[in-house]
Parts: C-alpha cells; structure tokens; sequence
C-alpha cells in the first residue's frame, strides 16, 4: 500500500505480499495454470482486506506483464473480476519500471541503505532491500 499524493513520489505505508508467480505457472502455449490463478485471486483478496483495514481511500490494481502477455490473459483478468470484483488494469513496461524503482528507493531509504536483492519471478519486477 502506498501514499500516492498528486506530485510526489508514492511513499509506500504497509506491505502486502502475497506470491502468486503467474510467469512460473505459464505453460509452452503461454497459458497461465489453475493454481496460479487462485493464487492471483488469494493475492487480490489479501488486498482488498488490507485496503479496508487500513482505511485506504481506492484500491488501484495492477496485473503484471506475465498477466497481460499471457495467451489467457483475459480469461484470468475475467475470473479474478468475477471472484473479487476488482479490475486488474496494466501499465506499460516505462511506467511499471518507474513506480517499481519508487517504491524501491523509498524502501532502500527506510531501511538505512541495507543491500538489495532481486525479488522472486512472476511477481512485479522489483528489488526489496534485504
């Protein structure tokens, strides 16, 4: 979860980690697997409780390229609609790149300058301080 007050850079206040490795699960025709998709609607469900926990003014939610370019891509956007009512949007791969390094800039400052590692596949591209 993240501020994202109009002219500054998001300042994220709470995490919500839920893997739901779409790219691992995609198969050689490109589809994404059964469990990924439930692991996809766990995800959304996990967030959508937090936003409401937290008293979050909008949940704004994004697929990730494995989503997007998946051959049954829209099928699972479909499924997690019709399980969660949330629409999963995408963004393009410039903008997807600029919010990550955001976030991950952000988190690198909080946690005083701690090394980074690369986050696990399937899972929006990012780098998570230690």
């Amino acid at each position: 979860m993240a501020d994202l007050t109009p002219g500054r850079p998001p300042e994220p206040y709470q995490v919500v980690n839920v893997p739901a490795r779409p790219a691992e699960a995609t198969d050689r025709q490109g589809l994404i697997g059964a469990a990924a998709v439930a692991r996809l609607i766990k995800a959304v469900r996990e967030a959508v409780a937090a936003t409401a926990e937290n008293g979050a003014e909008e949940l704004i939610a994004f697929a990730t390229a494995a989503v997007r370019d998946a051959a049954n891509g829209p099928e699972v956007i479909a499924e997690v609609w019709a399980a969660t009512g949330v629409a999963l949007d995408f963004m393009d791969g410039e903008k997807e790149a600029h919010l990550t390094f955001c976030v991950a800039r952000s988190q690198y400052r909080e946690r005083q300058a701690r090394p980074a590692e690369p986050d696990r596949p399937g899972s929006a591209p990012s780098l998570l301080p230690a």
